[in-house]
């Protein structure tokens, strides 16, 4: 009789009085007999088919967010537990509430509420659900609508508690439970799973990194802000439900995935989640066996990707900060330490930038434990020169290095750093996410289950906010020892030099433009070559340099050049005379300036000032500068990026530097 009426009702309103009746009467019934015989279950679900056909109000708010306590109350949760088909129907029914959350407020935060509150009341009527997990990890990731229309509802709620009085309390009253309470609920639900709820906790893990199509976790990207977050927020769950990882099947197969992702790891923050579990998991049992296998031979490797390699250097100096402190000095702390030094030292020195500035920033996070009876003195000295070449970088202050880049993997374990206090840490770019640990502090208090809440974490990001005047660079002299060293690692650095003449036979009689040399021998690519000599003649440079002039009858290079190559002065020189050719220009009193990523490259700012004569080289497309041609250099430069991709093509990072020297001296 009444499932027929409810069928044939066109009233939201009927069905939200309706729902509030059966939950008023669920929460006064503990006996599952009485709730079985009152055909209860029928009833709801009747409800719940009967308002999905509803149009969306602000009644149908209160109809939505009052079934979703109805159906996941803990009676209806224990009604269900031992009928898989009505289990099936609710989890249904949860996972169609949870993209809702999209543009409709209240409705997450409430269904993760309901979970938390399920979870206390009865843990092994909940873990019967192992559809849960899955809907806990859909909360936690699910974005919501940035638009005005949505976001304006707050600030116009505290307009009018200013104007009326802020006991109206305008804003809770319509929306109780904060949109931040849902995330915080969710991850915290499962933190606080005990040991005894590892079939639950594997159900969630198995399909959170089995389920490719529905949880990308291992799937890279590139570009999509979208994307990066939720594979930021399923690292995030994964890692927090390590200790279910740790010790059991899991742990070899999501190892592997993890050390195959970080190949092609584009997100920083990603690749740091991974990292923080990688190093877990070797430092939970048989460390020496683990790290020989994920750290030492890969890392013996030196033809491995630059990303891969930084990684993995930055899992062994975790490892041992880790061991140190735990264990001081033993057989196994001192190896590693000493491992982590010969390995450190020759990547220190390598020629692909990305390893070779984490392997810099590494040393300065481990030098405290790079002294003997660690290390030999020999390495010590090696070490200490370069840790003297790094403090002397221009950029050295700028950016974040060393300790500050680094954490402990085990004391630092806590859900403020997990969920989103590691990203404010050690990068720029966080894909959004994170929870606030105020949030977590007011549901939680202080620790939640087995984890600790932790505390806030500055958001400062790789730079170093100062109002300091940038100190002007010094000239100081080496050892040889120490300049065979500084070569090896591309970072020599001296003062600039500049002179009145201009080098004879290069310059054409153009009084508009500046006395700039662009050296462009090095790249190969027509269109490239093509936008820099626009660019270059467009910008007023001095003159261009190419490896074969043939290049200028090339079509992909006249259809970008678009005829500068007629007005802009150009000379061949091939690549095996570049040195000769740089000794003739610094003799002219021209400054060599290298457009690289170095240790000590200068940032390219306002507050840069070119030398009037110069000389600008150009590296390879991938490689850069080669290290014959670096080595030679006054200095570097590179242009700040803050941006997911990590480099620009080289006519535009050529055509930003010319400008800044045309803006100067033009």
């Amino acid at each position: 009789m009444i499932s027929s009426i409810l069928r044939h009702t066109q009233g939201v309103e009927f069905l939200s009085l309706y729902t509030s009746i059966i939950l008023r009467y669920i929460s006064q019934t503990s006996n599952l007999i009485e709730l079985e015989k009152s055909n209860v279950w029928n009833l709801i679900w009747d409800i719940y088919v009967c308002s999905r056909d509803r149009s969306s109000s602000s009644s149908k708010r209160h109809l939505t967010t009052s079934l979703i306590s109805l159906l996941f109350h803990p009676r209806i949760l224990e009604l269900t537990a031992q009928d898989s088909d009505r289990r099936d129907q609710l989890a249904d029914a949860a996972r169609s509430f949870v993209p809702l959350g999209f543009a409709r407020r209240l409705i997450l935060p409430t269904l993760a509420e309901k979970f938390w509150i399920a979870r206390n009341e009865n843990l092994d009527i909940f873990q019967t659900h192992s559809w849960i997990g899955s809907i806990l990890v859909g909360i936690y990731v699910q974005p919501q609508l940035k638009d005005n229309v949505f976001l304006i509802e707050r600030p116009v709620s505290d307009m009018f508690d200013s104007d009326f009085g802020e006991e109206q309390n305008m804003y809770s009253r319509y929306y109780p439970i904060p949109e931040s309470y849902a995330r915080a609920y969710a991850v915290g639900t499962l933190a606080s799973l005990p040991s005894h709820a590892s079939d639950f906790a594997h159900a969630t893990v198995r399909e959170l990194v089995s389920n490719e199509a529905k949880y990308p976790l291992f799937k890279t990207t590139s570009g999509d802000a979208l994307a990066e977050t939720s594979r930021i927020a399923y690292s995030e769950l994964l890692l927090t439900l390590d200790r279910f990882i740790i010790g059991t099947e899991l742990e070899e197969d999501i190892t592997k995935k993890i050390l195959s992702t970080l190949s092609f790891e584009f997100s920083p923050t990603v690749r740091t989640m991974f990292e923080w579990q990688i190093a877990r998991i070797i430092a939970s049992s048989n460390i020496d066996k683990k790290v020989k296998r994920y750290l030492y031979t890969p890392l013996s490797k030196s033809e491995a990707r630059p990303r891969f390699l930084a990684s993995l250097l930055t899992i062994l100096v975790l490892l041992s900060r880790f061991l140190a402190r735990k264990e001081g000095s033993s057989a196994l702390t001192n190896g590693m330490i000493l491992k982590s030094a010969e390995f450190l030292v020759p990547f220190a020195m390598n020629n692909r930038a990305t390893v070779r500035h984490q392997a810099c920033s590494l040393i300065m996070g481990l030098k405290s434990l790079l002294v003997e009876p660690y290390i030999s003195g020999d390495l010590k000295n090696v070490i200490s020169v370069l840790e003297d070449q790094v403090s002397k970088s221009p950029q050295f202050g700028t950016f974040k290095h060393g300790d500050e880049l680094l954490w402990d993997i085990e004391s630092d374990y806590n859900l403020s750093m997990i969920c989103g206090g590691i990203a404010r840490k050690v990068s720029e770019h966080r894909g959004g996410g994170g929870i606030d640990p105020e949030v977590l502090r007011i549901i939680f208090h202080d620790k939640v289950g087995y984890m600790p809440i932790g505390h806030a974490v500055k958001d400062d990001g790789l730079y170093k906010k100062s109002t300091m005047a940038r100190e002007p660079q010094k000239e100081y002299s080496v050892t040889t020892s120490e300049q065979a060293i500084s070569s090896a690692l591309q970072i020599k650095s001296r003062a600039w030099q500049s002179a009145d003449s201009a080098a004879p036979g290069l310059r054409t009689q153009r009084s508009t433009k500046g006395h700039l040399i662009v050296l462009a021998s090095l790249v190969d690519k027509a269109p490239n070559l093509g936008g820099i000599c626009r660019a270059s003649d467009v910008l007023g440079a001095e003159l261009l340099c190419l490896n074969n002039l043939s290049v200028t009858k090339d079509r992909e290079f006249m259809a970008v050049a678009v005829t500068a190559d007629k007005w802009m002065p150009m000379s061949e020189v091939p690549v095996e005379t570049i040195p000769a050719f740089l000794h003739a220009m610094k003799r002219d009193g021209y400054a060599l300036i290298g457009l690289e990523q170095t240790d000590t490259s200068v940032v390219l700012d306002n507050e840069l000032k070119f030398p009037n004569k110069a000389v600008l080289v150009l590296g390879k497309e991938k490689e850069g500068i080669v290290p014959e041609v670096l080595r030679e250099l006054d200095f570097c430069i590179e242009i700040k990026q803050t941006g997911i991709v990590r480099s620009m093509n080289i006519q535009t990072a050529t055509a930003v530097v010319v400008h800044a020297y045309s803006v100067q001296h033009c």
